[in-house]
């Protein structure tokens, strides 16, 4: 029961990202400040698209004002299941399922002058609050303000790192509020510029072999300020399909004749490609650590690993989802920093290298070799069968005092 249910769990957060459409949420303009007029489009048909087909829209949203990458919404507007025009949006015209709002983002939030906006959250609902539109994981929707006149927004390359084929191309789309110049630096070597624009653009040919990371650095400057984003570009290295060695199972397979060595396997069905990535790699993709496929299952065997030492890792799947082990029995998070070591001493420390922007992509799976097997005090206990069994995950700390701990 336990494992069908996390099969079911993986395939379920693997299919939205197969399936999912682009983004729910653009601006008109596309660069705005917090005291610039701007529309909110919003596409009912994208992410959850539980709005799909609603004959009214409202949007539930707030500023982010602790950093550009924060997602806690403060001075937050709209009434949750009341229709009372509060946050109320208007169809736009000639299209369906479609709904937009205009709005200045200082005024319309009445956020202090001396406060700084970053980001506007938002989520939207039906008229009573009984369906929601969110993003392509069920979470919150986030559009950036922008700072200065120099401030990049980048619409191509869309993630970081980016795979191509070799020989491919990469489009480089980006916008700011003010007319500056632009450069593009390749593998740190200037590839093009372009002067007193407020777009930029360039087709970029790769050239390279199969594994190799190119590094683009993308800049703005109006001469005093400057803003710049990197991007690795990966080129894609072939895909070894090879069956997986005879016992071999989803999740973590420990060599009990070699506690040096693991073999770790992921059922990913619909996926074509997934790169392991860890402390033992330096949390770096690479092609020696992209894992074979056999069928609907990815897996890799690692070796020289060191004997007792916990490793955590993640798995990079079809380019786009960053996803921890989900039969691992320990999951790390950047939240770990809050539990005491009285309640859980030697817990390994959050690695800084696996820290992204977005906190779905944050959860880090751990193994160790060479485990020293737990006493059992209780030996006269019989197990019933596993279909009578009725399997419910209780965190104790959540219900235990410390001083029980």
């Amino acid at each position: 029961m336990q494992n069908q249910t996390k099969f079911i769990l993986i395939l379920a957060h693997l299919l939205v990202i197969s399936f999912s459409g682009r983004a729910q949420v653009t601006t008109d303009p596309v660069c705005f400040s917090d005291v610039q007029q701007v529309k909110i489009i919003y596409d009912a048909t994208k992410g959850t698209s539980g709005l799909a087909g609603a004959s009214k829209v409202y949007m539930h949203a707030g500023v982010i004002i602790d950093s550009s990458t924060g997602t806690g919404w403060e001075y937050v507007v709209g009434n949750w299941g009341q229709d009372d025009g509060i946050g109320q949006m208007s169809p736009v015209a000639g299209e369906t399922d479609k709904w937009e709002i205009t709005l200045t983002p200082r005024t319309y939030f009445s956020v202090p002058s001396n406060v700084t906006i970053y980001r506007l959250g938002m989520v939207f609902r039906n008229a009573d609050g009984s369906r929601e539109g969110k993003n392509d994981s069920n979470g919150d929707i986030f559009v950036d303000v922008s700072q200065s006149a120099v401030e990049l927004i980048v619409s191509s390359p869309a993630n970081s790192p980016y795979f191509v084929d070799a020989d491919g191309t990469v489009e480089f789309l980006a916008n700011t509020c003010g007319n500056v110049d632009y450069t593009l630096e390749i593998d740190g070597v200037e590839v093009s510029s372009v002067s007193d624009a407020s777009e930029f653009s360039y087709s970029y040919t790769v050239s390279g072999n199969p594994g190799d990371i190119i590094n683009a650095t993308l800049s703005s400057t109006d001469g005093t300020t400057t803003d710049s984003q990197d991007f690795e570009i990966f080129i894609r290295a072939a895909l070894v399909e090879e069956p997986r060695p005879a016992g071999i199972i989803d999740g973590i397979n420990y060599n009990e004749s070699d506690p040096t060595s693991v073999t770790l396997s992921l059922w990913a069905p619909l996926k074509n490609s997934v790169y392991l990535v860890g402390d033992f790699n330096n949390w770096q993709l690479d092609p020696a650590y992209q894992l074979k496929k056999d069928g609907e299952h990815f897996w890799i065997e690692l070796t020289e690993l060191t004997a007792g030492q916990e490793y955590g890792y993640q798995y990079y799947v079809d380019e786009s989802i960053w996803i921890a082990d989900p039969y691992a029995d320990k999951i790390l998070d950047p939240d770990d920093r809050y539990i005491p070591v009285s309640t859980y001493p030697g817990l390994k420390q959050y690695p800084s290298a696996a820290l992204r922007s977005s906190w779905s992509d944050n959860r880090v799976a751990v193994f160790q070799t060479n485990q020293t097997p737990y006493s059992w005090i209780n030996t006269d206990f019989i197990a019933p069968d596993k279909e009578e069994l009725v399997i419910y995950e209780l965190l104790v700390r959540d219900f235990l005092g410390e001083e029980n701990m």
